[in-house]
């Protein structure tokens, strides 16, 4: 395998030792490579080598690159109506003449006969046909072209306008594909120099890069070798198209001349996102982790800081290529495992990132800055599913809820809500109620901090009594405010410590939220967690 260097290298630094008796393969995901280890999976089925593996995922090896797909699902709907010329004369296709030129049927296929003239789709002789497409999803087309050159227009808004494919072609069969740009795409077949061209055997079918993915986008990680020279841009892995009229429709992981390593996504000729995971060092090990789905793109390098971006649309998608892109760039370090998940968003995501950090609680661990705060002290994603105005019940609610069951074996910061109890004899029924939200984690890597006071606040005996119970039920977890805010005489958070003390809200201030994030998080580091 030392064509392509998809072999030797060391193990992913998110991952670590599975315990014994667990499979070595991704559970979720549709396809797991591990080149280093000759392991492979893909379909629900482990394969007995790379050979085997390339041929059930449907994979291309050459040129030091992998190209997987398209892979179009048998039961799959044909667009194209009277492709094999069989019915009579040119049933389902529009002519498209220009000056004497003239089009019609030999046998199984279509004759464009061209006189030279110019003028309307390009001159000459053609042939066209609209397709009920669905806007951002991959399409095959395969045709065969015989006797003479012939001028394709593949996935146009127009009968006759360029699409996203095609170009002129020789004599032979092809295969192309396409992101749909709308609810009508055409094919558009011509010849515009003088003479005779046949077409044969179009078809266009929906398509994806591999058995087993949705529409829904999806998630890819990859343990690899950063090049030992940066001094060119080099592809590690994309996905897009076989052929393209234009630049676009393609996303890509990229280590950029100088290493920096960048996640891109292109529609059209449009760079709709290029997600900076910062410079690379030269042959060192890296493990990247990406995710697409409609205006969410994800990305992670090591267990580094997710870097998103949640615009942009999600183009159809119809090839893999694992070490190059469409334009050739190609990477120069070794790479040792492919793993890919046929869905894409948040959900599946983030359930790889292992070192995650997710906060609970109500208004002050609310929103993303305070776990922008304690991202950036820690150097570890954090996100919040906290909310305004939530009880010990509620934050039970969230995580036991199914939509955040990835984020349930992950470190958990717990903000106890704002003061439930109206009295010392009401503190441990409370104290009762965080402790069972608690209980849903199902692990001892949490952090619990008790519910905050006001400024200017004069009664503390309830709050006293409630950070008492809580060091009593959780004697290692327990983080207390009071040790890290600025306090006045009694004890309570001073007013700059709020953003906006006159209005009661419990919300933190900038400084506030920096002194409580560098607190959680050198908490968690101190636990190893």
């Amino acid at each position: 395998m030392g064509a392509t260097g998809l072999h030797l290298g060391s193990i992913s630094p998110g991952r670590g030792a599975r315990p014994l008796g667990t499979p070595w393969w991704a559970r979720r995901a549709i396809l797991d490579a591990d080149f280093r280890e000759n392991r492979f999976r893909f379909g629900g089925k482990t394969l007995t080598d790379q050979a085997d593996f390339l041929a059930a995922a449907g994979c291309v090896e050459g040129g030091g690159s992998v190209l997987f797909g398209p892979y179009v699902v048998p039961k799959a709907p044909e667009l194209i109506a009277n492709g094999e010329f069989s019915a009579a004369g040119l049933a389902g296709w529009t002519p498209v003449l220009n000056g004497s030129s003239s089009a019609g049927s030999v046998g199984a296929a279509a004759q464009l006969t061209s006189d030279g003239s110019s003028g309307l789709g390009g001159g000459g002789a053609g042939i066209t046909q609209p397709l009920a497409t669905s806007e951002h999803r991959a399409y095959r087309a395969t045709y065969t072209v015989s006797d003479a050159t012939c001028n394709f227009r593949i996935g146009g808004t127009s009968a006759t306008a360029a699409g996203p494919a095609g170009g002129t072609r020789s004599p032979g069969s092809y295969v192309d594909t396409f992101s749909a740009r709308a609810g009508t795409s055409h094919f558009y077949a011509f010849r515009g120099p003088t003479g005779s061209t046949r077409v044969s055997n179009v078809s266009v079918r929906p398509c994806l890069p591999l058995k087993g993915m949705g529409d829904g986008g999806l998630t890819v990680e990859i343990v690899a070798e950063a090049p030992a020279s940066t001094a060119t841009r080099q592809v590690l892995w994309s996905c897009g198209h076989l052929m393209t009229a234009d630049p676009g429709d393609e996303i890509q992981i990229v280590c950029q001349a100088g290493g920096e390593l960048h996640v891109e996504s292109r529609a059209a000729t449009h760079l709709q996102a290029s997600l900076n995971l910062g410079e690379l060092e030269p042959g060192a090990p890296i493990v990247v982790r990406v995710g697409f789905a409609q205006e969410a793109f994800f990305a992670q390098l090591n267990d580094g800081v997710t870097v998103s971006h949640n615009s942009g649309v999600l183009v159809g998608l119809a090839v893999m290529r694992l070490r190059s892109n469409l334009a050739g760039e190609s990477w120069g370090g070794e790479i040792h495992r492919l793993t890919v998940y046929g869905e894409g968003g948040a959900e599946t995501f983030y359930g790889l990132v292992r070192n995650l950090i997710r906060c609970e609680g109500d208004a002050v661990l609310a929103g993303a800055s305070a776990a922008a705060a304690i991202a950036t002290v820690a150097r570890r994603t954090t996100i919040s599913t906290a909310e305004d105005g939530s009880t010990a019940a509620n934050i039970g609610e969230r995580i036991r809820a199914s939509a955040n069951a990835h984020l349930r074996p992950r470190t958990t910061v717990i903000w106890q809500a704002a003061a439930e109890a109206q009295s010392v004899p009401e503190v441990e029924d409370w104290c009762d109620a965080l402790g069972a939200a608690v209980a849903e984690l199902g692990h001892r890597r949490f952090v619990v901090i008790p519910a905050l006071v006001d400024a200017g606040e004069t009664e503390l005996d309830i709050a006293d009594a409630t950070r008492d119970a809580l060091a009593v039920r959780f004697p290692q977890n327990l983080l207390d405010w009071r040790d890290h805010l600025e306090l006045d005489a009694n004890g309570v958070p001073v007013q700059v410590m709020f953003e906006d003390p006159e209005s009661g809200s419990l919300r933190l201030s900038e400084a506030a939220t920096d002194l409580m994030a560098s607190a959680i998080a050198g908490f968690i580091h101190a636990k190893g967690w």
